[in-house]
């Protein structure tokens, strides 16, 4: 299973090069449409990630204070461990944010050269 950091860039490869060999402003828009599907699909797993995320903090914290009111001592390892899964999905979010931010960018060059087409089309 390819990791996700691969996936983005995969597929940022393969659109930017489908930019680059697109003939006709109906072969872009096809493009941009292929795209959009695969942000929102992105957009999904962004939400989803940003709610296991806050869920883990939450759940960290809420240990945390618990054993500090209760003065339980024994949770140290439940939150080291907790802790950790944390910064890995923190990580996972970082680059999924990251990476969709990535493609937007392509989107707009997307629609700047469809525009292009467009007035060039006039122009003729």
């Amino acid at each position: 299973m390819p990791s996700m950091r691969r996936y983005l860039r995969d597929h940022e490869k393969l659109i930017k090069s489908k930019m680059e060999t697109a003939d006709s402003a109906k072969d872009l828009r096809a493009l941009k449409k292929y795209h959009l599907t695969r942000i929102g699909f992105m957009q999904h797993e962004r939400l989803i990630h940003l709610l296991v995320t806050i869920a883990f903090g939450f759940l960290m914290f809420l240990i945390l204070f618990g054993s500090i009111l209760s003065g339980i001592s024994d949770t140290g390892t439940v939150i080291l461990l907790i802790f950790i899964l944390l910064t890995y999905y923190i990580i996972h979010y970082y680059i999924l944010e990251n990476g969709v931010q990535r493609w937007y960018v392509l989107t707009d060059e997307m629609d700047r050269r469809l525009k292009e087409n467009k007035k060039k089309d006039r122009e003729e």
